[in-house]
């Protein structure tokens, strides 16, 4: 274990006002192997500020993934060790803490692998482990012979309710076929020991939601009304008991192609954003009816437009940060923030200089309404040529500050108590082996505030209602790179009209309604509602 008090003097910082320093990082070596390993880089909070982080075989350990956590000050306080069985795959999908800062680790573990004739036999068992505060394994299951028959039983979310009973979501790979997957949901009590547990045929289980005393799990089932193979999009729901309650789908919806599973917010609503090349976030109730859809058309038919990471806040906006190629251009870093209703507030886009491509990675709400965005940069083929970039945002989407890290990708990000950052990312080293960086960022880094307010984060328009003119307060005119008019439903009906002196002639072919203006200054778009009434 190294500890890099120094890394700002190893790694070049760049900013846009001032220079904002980790309080400390601490960093281990992974061979170049391990990056897109077995398991999935984590990292999050407890409740005490101590930051607890899932990395990849290192120098130090050889165990397939190992669990660390650091003090507030970055001291190690422990690391635990996760071995799979011989040398098959084993997956981390998900990290949970109570409220007594217990770990709770949710994945699945491949324990044995034998040929067949013409097909491979795959057995995989359940990965739950509930470590205590000071590293002590309390208790593992593991015994799939309990949740499933033979297949591989693959755990893909987890929730805890008041009493400490763990419930689990996921789907049971049947072991003579890998393509057919049937819902697993099961409960284990605060000792670890079986309370329950569901098998259902041809249904999968990919998020998890524990609501006024019922369990949600949304995936894909068959469709019960035609009796086609299609997986439609759908609800099961349970007690806490395990009893089976009800089932209720979309008939008309079928996906196949996903970037992360489908995310439920705290009403019980879920989100599901697409697979690469499509740059959309679709919203459904907790009855699975079809609620928005958010989407940036694809412009050069490429594989960069992504939504990499989403997160809805308690008052259910949505915050989402990717990757998109406009037309003509690089691929850019886009964070945007969601209303409720799908419309979007605030837009942004950023293209290092110099960099030829952009992308946000991960993203946490901080302050009052601020954001920041972990990313990355690349200007070359390989990791020595990226930069890890963190954007900072204030509450009207204006980028206000940011800061690179030479040779290095982003990976995860996370919030204490509203205002110190966390971030876990991979440094790039020169004997073939990469760093994974724990830092921690201090309290009241907000920089050049004079510089903030002097920039437009408002207009206001007049009137509102409006009949056949508008005119833009708040911006100076030099200032609006573009305007842009949208009905109701995302239609573009301006997509770039005059402004003379800050005024814009509405068309008399637009008929009364409610539609949006977005202007574009500095790389950020600002919006406002219009009322038509003429």
């Amino acid at each position: 274990m190294k500890n890099l008090f120094a890394i700002v003097f190893v790694f070049s910082f760049f900013f846009l006002h001032a220079q904002t320093e980790p309080e400390w990082c601490s960093s281990r070596s992974m061979t170049y192997f391990y990056l897109d390993g077995k398991a999935a880089p984590e990292l999050m909070i407890d409740h005490n500020g101590n930051s607890i982080a899932v990395l990849a075989h290192s120098e130090t350990s050889t165990a397939d993934a190992n669990i660390v956590k650091y003090n507030t000050d970055g001291e190690l306080l422990w690391e635990h060790h996760i071995f799979n069985v011989l040398v098959y795959d084993l997956y981390i999908e998900q990290l949970l803490i109570d409220d007594d800062n217990n770990i709770y680790i949710i994945g699945t573990r491949i324990i044995s692998i034998e040929p067949g004739y013409g097909i491979t036999y795959v057995q995989g068992e359940p990965l739950i482990q509930k470590i205590s505060p000071e590293g002590e394994l309390l208790w593992e299951y593991t015994d799939q012979y309990e949740v499933g028959t033979d297949g591989i039983n693959a755990c893909n979310s987890a929730t805890i309710d008041e009493n400490g009973n763990l419930y689990v979501a996921g789907i049971h790979h049947e072991y003579l076929s890998y393509n057919k997957k049937n819902l697993l949901v099961f409960s284990l009590n605060s000792d670890g020991q079986l309370r329950w547990n569901h098998i259902i045929d041809d249904e999968e289980g990919e998020d998890i939601l524990l609501k006024d005393d019922q369990l949600y799990v949304v995936g894909r089932g068959i469709n019960e009304v035609t009796g086609q193979w299609a997986k439609k999009l759908q609800i099961r729901t349970f007690s806490k008991e395990g009893e089976l309650l009800e089932k209720v789908f979309n008939p008309e919806y079928s996906y196949q192609l996903y970037h992360e599973y489908p995310k439920f917010d705290q009403d019980g609503n879920f989100y599901i954003a697409k697979d690469k090349q499509l740059f959309k976030l679709q919203k459904f109730d907790i009855n699975t009816n079809f609620v928005w859809e958010y989407e940036k058309p694809n412009l050069t038919s490429s594989y960069s437009d992504v939504i990499n990471d989403y997160i809805i806040d308690q008052d259910g906006f949505i915050y989402l940060t990717g990757s998109y190629r406009e037309e003509g251009e690089e691929q850019n870093a886009v964070t945007t923030k969601l209303s409720p209703q799908g419309e979007v507030i605030w837009e942004n886009f950023y293209d290092t200089p110099g960099q030829n491509i952009g992308s946000g990675e991960s993203l946490a709400q901080f302050g009052d309404q601020k954001l920041v965005v972990s990313g990355s940069v690349y200007n070359g083929g390989g990791l020595e040529y990226a930069e890890e970039a963190l954007f900072f945002f204030d509450e009207n989407g204006q980028l206000y500050q940011h800061q690179l890290i030479q040779g290095a990708e982003a990976s995860e990000i996370s919030v204490y108590n509203n205002e110190i950052i966390h971030t876990l990312s991979f440094h790039y080293t020169n004997d073939d082996l990469i760093d994974q960086v724990i830092c921690k960022y201090p309290e009241n880094y907000i920089v050049d505030t004079e510089t903030l307010q002097s920039r437009p984060s408002s207009f206001h328009i007049f009137p509102n209602p409006a009949k056949d003119k508008i005119t833009i307060q708040g911006i100076p005119s030099e200032s609006i790179d573009q305007v842009q008019l949208f009905n109701a439903q995302g239609q573009l009906l301006l997509p770039n009209p005059d402004i003379t002196d800050g005024s814009l002639e509405i068309p008399s072919s637009i008929p009364n309604g409610i539609y949006f203006l977005n202007v574009k200054v500095e790389n950020s778009i600002l919006q406002q509602k219009i009322f038509l009434y003429k």
